[in-house]
């Protein structure tokens, strides 16, 4: 009986120590803070991105963006003034005069306001010239995003770089924020130029009797790029251009003019832009074959000894535009080329 009882006293002791022990490690649990990892530091910064990745073409425009990053800033950051350096001898910005430099985009504050968008010569460290683009918007915490797109082009061949001169960010509360900057960035201009030829016909050009000693040098060759050239005695002309897209023109006095729009490859290699016939009849120069060049002919008929432009070298003198066929006449000839184009407008299509 003894020993029953002081087995009964014993579960009974270790069941209320247990119970003891129990509740005060669950009162310790109960009053010991969870440790909780704190929140990263606040950081921003200030970049490049979408970079061209391969060389650009010598007066090919590129693009690139400035972006904006913020990490757990409170109570956010709203502004942003940055300054970028490039080289005025080897590239300049895609934008008339006195026009924003940048694209502003939306990417990082939404709809930014737009303080300063232009090129300057008030440059950090001397530099000049730069462009500044400052904008302020809505508080960003924690987001990455671009705050302008920029447009330049190369005008020689070789490295080309663009610096972060500046970037002074700013928080809600007006104070400048710490940030980090991106190194130099550059990008490598090629000359692709293309060597572009073709030959330039005038129907009637040159005439069967032709005393005016008229030949079919002298048509106009423009290309959309600005580059121009002159046929020489067999229409045969050569352009450098620049641009790998572009539209190519012919012209010349008493004709229709004749465009072709081409796209060639960014190889740098030379390629023929084939033949075309420029159509006559167009004396008053409207673009159009009518009535009223029929008038203005007639008013010259059976006149000679008209000037010719293309008996002259080197196309310095002045053209009969009457005169359609350069033989130096006005005559049925030039009447027979005008009625066969009737009521034909330009500019017609370059094959």
């Amino acid at each position: 009986m003894n020993q029953r009882r002081s087995l009964v006293l014993v579960l009974a002791v270790t069941v209320l120590f247990g119970l003891f022990v129990f509740s005060a490690s669950a009162k310790e649990e109960a009053g010991t803070p969870v440790f909780q990892s704190p929140l990263p530091a606040p950081s921003a910064s200030a970049f490049f991105s979408n970079w061209p990745t391969a060389p650009v073409g010598v007066n090919a425009e590129f693009t690139f963006e400035l972006w904006l990053g913020a990490a757990n800033f409170v109570p956010g950051l709203a502004g942003a003034e940055v300054y970028i350096g490039y080289p005025a001898n080897l590239v300049e910005p895609v934008a008339l005069p006195g026009q924003p430099i940048a694209t502003v985009l939306p990417d990082f504050f939404g709809v930014p306001i737009v303080s300063v968008n232009e090129i300057t010569t008030w440059c950090p460290g001397g530099v000049s010239p730069c462009a500044r683009l400052a904008v302020a918007g809505p508080p960003q915490t924690t987001r990455q995003g671009a705050i302008g797109r920029y447009h330049f082009r190369p005008l020689v061949a070789g490295d080309v770089c663009f610096t972060l001169l500046s970037v002074a960010l700013a928080d809600a509360n007006g104070v400048p924020v710490t940030n980090t900057v991106s190194s130099p960035l550059c990008v490598t201009a090629i000359d692709l130029s293309h060597t572009t030829s073709g030959l330039v016909q005038r129907q009637g050009t040159p005439a069967t009797s032709n005393v005016g000693g008229g030949t079919l040098g002298c048509s106009r060759v423009k290309v959309s790029t600005s580059q121009s050239a002159l046929t020489d005695a067999t229409g045969n002309f050569t352009l450098t251009i620049s641009a790998n897209t572009f539209s190519i023109e012919a012209s010349y006095s008493g004709y229709l003019k004749a465009v072709k729009n081409l796209s060639l490859p960014a190889d740098g290699q030379s390629y023929s832009v084939g033949t075309v016939r420029l159509l006559g009849g167009d004396a008053n120069g409207d673009g159009r074959i009518n009535i009223q060049d029929i008038s203005v002919m007639l008013s010259e008929f059976s006149r000679s000894s008209v000037p010719v432009l293309s008996a002259v070298a080197g196309c310095t003198g002045v053209d009969d535009p009457n005169d359609i066929n350069d033989d130096g006449l006005v005559n049925i000839s030039d009447v027979a080329i005008t009625t066969g184009n009737w009521n034909k407008v330009g500019p017609t299509v370059w094959p």
